[in-house]
């Protein structure tokens, strides 16, 4: 009986543990990891400019300064693969060194400081995947004997690929992103991205049409967005895609090279038809590789492709900047045609924004679209309001020519000569036309009217008028004018006292009445 109720106590006490386990589970390391927050995650992708080919030691910075690059930023993680140089570790703080190897680096140096002073505390990291010398198109590969294959996205592979290579590139940079966001995930953070730099194009030099780069730029962003949109913990189409334009002198320049630059311009566009939501640029044309003056290789380069150290450290600066910008809920307003707005960017900060559009002289608006939808019609005059705070807004304004109206002069060419300051077949409404009437001799003018109007003449005896929506007339009166129907040039048309007998003259007849000579011309009433 000991025995039996020992072991009934033991089952009662075995069951109460289950039961307490079922309402209390115990706290494993996930449930502790939850407390690290949310991790921001800035991605670096493209060939040798955005893997780093800058040297660490041309750097003309203080000693301060360079010791900070080279301690490097605890706050800003590095992992990833630039050429051969892995890092496989997940909290290594952005440092120099990080580059094509350890005597080089790229824009992750500069990013890093940008992030570490706006983060406030928070954990960031950047995660890059790069290649010198590699190609976005499906039919290229790298030039050396390394089988890189290209960055080729999915939805731009055809059976032209390149036996096998194509796409490798992509593929591997999709991994190495996957597997490091479940890696962080896995630690208990809040994974997010916040932007992506991408800095490629240098290889397509001469080797693509500006609209092919930008069609396999268009798919390699929404391939990425695609693919990624379940692994980060917040939407991937909202975060910017920055594009470092291939600097205008990358081996002395060219029109090849701009070309890319063309390209890489359409797809940051608001509206066409490679512009991708949420892209932008950031320019690197002051940003010498080859000094456009002599062609020799600029200062701080060490070879014709690539950014000298303290550039790079620039174009990381302001990658970062663009990212920081453009991945909050903002409002950006967009002008195409002649035309302006009160407001271009502003944040979003919970409050409703108006914006007023403003159309250049002899232009009008002609429609609103907001995030692709049409809503001219919401309008409030030349306004529109935004109430939404939550999510970005872009705002397309399209301003187009004004309507133009014609100008009729009614003026008898046989009393006055008259000029105009400027001739046109058609004049915008608003739009001032000085006309000169000169009398000739034994002629006196009356009166000039416009669109029904009498114009007075000023200081220099010229009449100044505005062209009207609708019709616009000027005429001349002269003193001793009969009242009767001018001509289409403005002449008064001759009349004697038959004029019903001339209707029926036969063509070619020629009658002599008092003073005026009546001449029946052939086809009068074609």
């Amino acid at each position: 009986m000991k025995k039996f109720g020992l072991l009934k106590k033991i089952f009662c006490g075995l069951t109460a543990l289950v039961f307490s386990l079922a309402l209390f589970p115990m706290q494993t390391k996930q449930t502790d990891a939850a407390d690290k927050g949310v991790l921001t995650v800035y991605l670096i992708a493209g060939q040798s400019n955005a893997a780093g080919f800058s040297k660490n030691e041309n750097l003309t910075c203080s000693e301060e300064k360079k010791a900070e690059y080279t301690e490097g930023y605890s706050k800003v993680w590095y992992h990833g693969r630039s050429e051969e140089n892995v890092i496989s570790g997940y909290e290594t703080p952005v440092a120099l060194g990080m580059g094509r190897g350890t005597a080089y680096f790229g824009a992750e140096v500069g990013m890093a400081e940008v992030i570490s002073e706006e983060n406030q505390g928070g954990q960031a990291v950047i995660l890059r995947y790069a290649i010198g010398g590699s190609y976005l198109i499906d039919n290229q590969t790298h030039s050396v004997s390394v089988a890189y294959g290209n960055w080729c996205p999915p939805s731009m592979r055809t059976s032209s690929a390149k036996e096998g290579l194509t796409g490798i590139l992509y593929d591997g940079f999709i991994s190495l992103v996957q597997n490091a966001v479940s890696h962080y995930q896995t630690e208990g953070y809040t994974v997010n991205l916040k932007g992506t730099f991408w800095m490629q194009g240098e290889a397509e030099n001469g080797a693509i049409s500006t609209e092919g780069y930008a069609q396999h730029l268009k798919a390699f962003i929404n391939d990425m967005r695609e693919d990624l949109a379940e692994t980060f913990d917040n939407d991937v189409a909202n975060a910017p895609f920055v594009i470092g334009k291939i600097a205008s002198t990358f081996a002395g320049g060219g029109a090849g090279v701009e070309q890319i630059r063309a390209a890489q311009d359409l797809v940051a566009s608001p509206t066409g038809e490679y512009s991708v939501n949420k892209a932008y640029t950031v320019e690197t044309k002051d940003y010498y590789i080859v000094d456009p003056n002599t062609n020799q290789i600029a200062d701080g380069c060490y070879d014709r492709y690539h950014f000298s150290a303290d550039d790079m450290i620039s174009i990381g600066h302001e990658v970062a900047e663009c990212i920081l910008k453009y991945s909050v809920p903002a409002l950006e307003v967009y002008i195409e045609g002649d035309g302006s707005a009160n407001i271009l960017y502003q944040v979003l900060t919970g409050e409703p924004v108006t914006v007023t559009f403003t159309p250049d002289q002899y232009r009008v608006f002609k429609k609103l679209t907001k995030n692709g939808v049409d809503v001219t019609a919401n309008m409030n005059g030349n306004s529109y309001t935004v109430t939404e705070t939550d999510e970005s807004v872009r705002l397309i304004a399209e301003f187009s020519q004004a309507e133009k109206y014609a100008l009729t002069v009614k003026c008898d060419r046989e009393k006055a000569s008259i000029a105009k300051n400027i001739y046109y077949p058609k004049y915008y409404a608003g739009q001032e036309v000085i006309f000169t009437v000169k009398p000739k001799e034994g002629y006196e003018v009356e009166k000039v009217l416009f669109a029904g109007n009498e114009v007075s003449a000023n200081a220099n005896g010229k009449y100044a008028i505005t062209v009207v929506d609708g019709e616009n007339v000027f005429e001349v009166v002269f003193k001793g004018d009969e009242t009767m129907p001018k001509d289409e040039g403005g002449k008064k048309e001759k009349k004697g006292g038959c004029g019903s007998f001339i209707g029926g003259l036969s063509a070619g007849t020629v009658v002599l009445v008092g003073c005026f000579v009546l001449t029946r011309k052939k086809n009068d009433h074609a």
